[in-house]
């Protein structure tokens, strides 16, 4: 259910509203006292109404501040686990390929935009900055899943 939800949403993309929904959702949660795990997952989940599960949310919380330790940025892991959730294989004889790609192209993306993922190369105490991450994360996205809609783990009608 959470796939499919995912590609209609993502199946006639535009990137505007997209970047819009995530910054604004990005502040948000931020302005609630969420730190920028929590805040990065909700805001771009909920810029492509993708429902969370708990778990989800509560993983993401390891995100914040690099992982604790300065490392890739909260904005750029949960921009991955979303392009898990689409095109993740689901049985162990299916390629990763596609997901690959789409890794990568969001890491390129995200390096020539904003310099690095890499959150204490990015950080600079302002967590304005973190909303403008926000912003282009979603911009990657709706890029990657235009390019790759008919590579998705699981077709719909």
């Amino acid at each position: 259910m959470l796939r499919q939800n995912f590609m209609k949403q993502t199946a006639n993309s535009g990137q505007p509203q997209y970047k819009e929904k995530a910054r604004k959702y990005m502040k948000e949660y931020m302005d609630k006292g969420y730190l920028c795990g929590r805040a990065a997952m909700e805001a771009l989940a909920g810029a492509y109404e993708i429902p969370l599960c708990q778990e989800i949310i509560h993983q993401s919380l390891a995100f914040t501040e690099g992982g604790g330790v300065g490392d890739r940025c909260a904005v750029f892991q949960a921009s991955l686990v979303l392009i898990g959730i689409q095109y993740g294989r689901i049985h162990p004889d299916k390629g990763r390929e596609v997901m690959r790609q789409a890794a990568v192209k969001l890491a390129e993306g995200f390096r020539k935009a904003e310099g690095s993922y890499v959150c204490r190369e990015l950080y600079n105490g302002n967590r304005e900055s973190c909303i403008q991450y926000a912003g282009e994360a979603a911009d990657l996205l709706s890029e990657i899943f235009e390019e790759k809609k008919n590579e998705r783990t699981i077709k719909t009608v």
